[in-house]
């Protein structure tokens, strides 16, 4: 006989964190990342990078993807406090050695984890650079604002809890309209 009165599910370990911790973890936004950061020292040359993971990716994928975009740094802290741990008690080129090996075995169990989500992502990049009245834009800087103001809207309508004005059906087959864009060969 069907139960009408369904028993609530469990809170994930993720569903429990502080949402700062959940953010951290997650990465800032289901859908991908923006990115803004200086090409150079001097600030002249700002790079746009969006990138866009395929719609439909687990909570599980999602966090594989975000470890492996931050293993360079994770896995850098990592080793040398690795090597300078094992450079007390051991020869210095074997506890380099071994802090190297960390760093690369992370690099590729996050590569291999990640799978098909990795190659699936989308990444679309512009360099913008300002310098002595000089303007220059390299790459579509235009396609990169609109699908970000696209994604982070509908963030906006999602709520940071959950979907409030949208439906998870509606938030994903948006998101996949403007991950198909992306795809799309420039005219």
């Amino acid at each position: 006989m069907f139960n009408s009165v369904a028993a609530a599910p469990a809170a994930s370990a993720a569903q429990r964190m502080p949402r700062w911790a959940r953010r951290l973890i997650d990465g800032p936004h289901p859908w991908g990342a923006i990115q803004i950061a200086p090409v150079d020292r001097t600030g002249r040359a700002l790079r746009y990078r969006l990138i866009v993971y395929p719609p439909g990716i687990t909570d599980a994928e999602r966090r594989w993807l975000v470890l492996h975009s931050r293993w360079p740094a994770i896995g850098t802290t990592l080793g040398v406090a690795v090597s300078a741990v094992l450079g007390e008690v051991m020869n210095g080129w074997a506890a380099l050695a071994i802090g190297a090996a960390v760093f690369l075995a992370g690099a590729f169990a996050t590569t291999v984890a990640c799978g098909g989500a990795r190659r699936g992502t989308r990444r679309l990049t512009a360099t913008v650079f300002n310098a002595m009245g000089y303007h220059e834009v390299c790459g579509d800087l235009e396609t990169i604002e609109r699908c970000a103001g696209i994604l982070v809207a509908l963030d906006a309508r999602r709520g940071p809890d959950g979907f409030r004005t949208m439906s998870p059906v509606e938030y994903e087959h948006l998101w996949g309209r403007v991950y198909d864009e992306l795809a799309a060969p420039a005219a």
